[in-house]
């Protein structure tokens, strides 16, 4: 174990509480083992720091003690998620003590560690003593079907077939499913670099099949002229429409010059800077709406993120149930002020990578009950479960977590 492994958990699991990004992940001069160590550490942050806290309490209780337990952390992770042998791990802890100067944890460490329980064990441990305010405990008490494990394993990995050129590309031996029309998408087993240089090609995209059923929810909607992406950064579900309705006219807007430049790259390497008709602006729907009428708008919703806990496990870090009510609220206003630039007859799609009720069918419920000339469209898709007013994908071995609630105006 590299000391600095341990010092980095120090920093962004108890310090920053946040997971680096790629970028900033190669600045950290790392081996690819040393990133291995790192990010799967980071992953399991959330239970490994649960099974310290609860054998060694005093211990992790201690801020001085912080960096005691981000080795503590790096070292159960080998044991129970890499599965390195207990000899190798109990040699790189007695090394990474020593240059820690926390000699005296050798002995209670390795007895921690030999007494460790299986992972299953410690994740049905974990779920039984979530606190109220956890948003796990909240997700599991508003679906008890969720299944807990998910939330803590690999996430799947879909394609977005762009050109249809890309699957005769794509080793067949890689492909673990394929989708049925009208997704055009592939899972498969892992990236290659055959498949990173299609992706700059534009010949696909990276995206989970649950945000690629956004082309479900609209497939009997007939094209629009007009089509206003409200929150529209990154740009995957942006990108997504604009080949679907490839000769709608399209105004994209976010609210970050930052993301807007990012998806602004993003159109142009699906496009290949082929033309492609769209406005994009930097704009607020919190405190404005716009002097446009469209026939039909996406409003996929900044939330908690909840859906896709795997893709970014520092939201178990860092939100509670406040923090949902807190979303809701926001996601009131957007679609508000989004929904009167909706035509008569205009079609309004909602959607979030939510799990929670409060930031779905609530924000919903909410937004019918103050615009009485707006009612839910039927719509159905290949996954999910259908709820109050939409369609929610529960998170699986095969897909991310969603939302989707179609409206149309009278």
């Amino acid at each position: 174990m590299n000391f600095k492994i341990p010092l980095l958990i120090k920093k962004y699991f108890f310090t920053q509480k946040h997971i680096p990004n790629l970028k900033e992940l190669g600045s950290l001069g790392l081996k690819k083992e040393e990133k291995r160590q790192l990010l799967v550490t980071l992953r399991y942050a959330f239970i490994l720091f649960h099974v310290i806290a609860e054998k060694m309490h005093k211990l992790s209780k201690k801020t001085s003690c912080q960096l005691a337990c981000s080795i503590l952390m790096v070292s159960t992770q080998e044991l129970l998620i890499h599965k390195q042998p207990f000899y190798h791990v109990s040699q790189d802890l007695k090394t990474t003590l020593l240059q820690a100067r926390l000699q005296w944890l050798l002995k209670p460490a390795l007895a921690f560690l030999k007494d460790l329980p299986s992972l299953d064990l410690i994740l049905q441990n974990v779920q039984k003593t979530l606190s109220d305010e956890n948003v796990l405990h909240h997700l599991l008490q508003e679906t008890p079907s969720l299944d807990f494990k998910v939330f803590f394993s690999h996430p799947p990995l879909w394609l977005r077939i762009d050109n249809p050129d890309a699957l005769r590309m794509i080793h067949s031996e890689l492909i673990i499913q394929e989708s049925a029309s009208p997704l055009n998408a592939v899972l498969l087993k892992y990236s290659t670099p055959e498949t990173e240089t299609l992706f700059q090609r534009g010949y696909i995209s990276y995206q989970d099949i649950a945000s690629q059923s956004l082309i479900e929810a609209i497939d009997k909607i007939e094209q629009p002229i007009h089509v206003i992406d409200a929150c529209a950064a990154p740009g995957g579900k942006a990108t997504a429409l604009m080949k679907r309705w490839s000769t709608s006219h399209f105004t994209l807007t976010d609210n970050d010059e930052i993301r807007l430049d990012g998806m602004n790259a993003n159109i142009n390497r699906v496009f290949q800077n082929n033309s492609h008709e769209a406005k994009i602006l930097n704009h607020d729907w919190t405190t404005a709406t716009l002097d446009e009428k469209a026939d039909f708008i996406l409003v996929d919703a900044p939330c908690s993120g909840t859906g896709v806990i795997r893709r970014h496990p520092d939201i178990l870090w860092n939100k509670t149930v406040v923090d949902l009510i807190k979303s809701s609220n926001i996601q009131k206003k957007i679609l508000q002020n989004a929904s009167s630039c909706l035509k008569s007859r205009g079609y309004l799609l909602y959607s979030t990578c939510s799990l929670s009720s409060i930031e779905n069918d609530e924000v919903v419920k909410d937004f019918l009950s103050n615009n009485l000339d707006f009612k839910t469209e039927p719509f159905t898709l290949s996954r999910g479960v259908r709820t109050s007013y939409g369609i929610q994908i529960i998170p699986s071995n095969e897909q991310d977590g969603l939302y989707y609630c179609l409206l149309r105006k009278n």
